[in-house]
């Protein structure tokens, strides 16, 4: 992974990693040949208006989402591809996400648990098969720090 002199992310640098293993003894496995992916972040909030705020109503953050959508070439990886990725929807269990640098050795991601919300796969004719997939949030996402190498 190189780092530009302004630090700015190159987007191939960005993986998104589900757990196959355990909580106990995890094993991280890309989403099988990624093309791109997009991590978005909202609030839900709650206004307050009081007699004395006038026109101008408060905003008090009620609870916090994130969503993750990877678009992908489809593949018979048999633990990132397709397949795997249908049997962990089809169970209907949270699963184990990290999104972070492909190198993570001393460097910051996020882990949490997820529910996979979309899984779409597009087959064209003469053309790559590609997939998609959405994960949103099932409780809190917690920054870590990969111990350096």
């Amino acid at each position: 992974m190189a780092e530009s002199e302004l630090d700015i992310i190159n987007g191939s640098d960005i993986l998104v990693h589900v757990n196959i293993g355990t909580e106990e003894v995890p094993s991280w496995k890309p989403v099988a040949h990624q093309t791109a992916c997009s991590v978005s972040n909202a609030s839900t909030t709650k206004e307050r208006t009081t007699k004395a705020s006038g026109l101008w109503k408060g905003k008090k953050v009620t609870g916090l989402s994130t969503t993750i959508k990877c678009d992908a070439l489809a593949s018979y990886d048999a633990d990132g591809g397709y397949a795997k990725l249908h049997s962990l929807w089809l169970a209907a269990n949270e699963v184990l996400i990290r999104y972070a640098l492909v190198d993570t050795a001393g460097k910051d991601y996020y882990e949490g648990k997820f529910v996979i919300t979309a899984l779409e796969k597009n087959d064209p004719a003469q053309d790559d098969s590609t997939m998609s997939i959405t994960f949103e949030n099932s409780g809190p996402i917690t920054p870590k720090t990969s111990p350096a190498v």
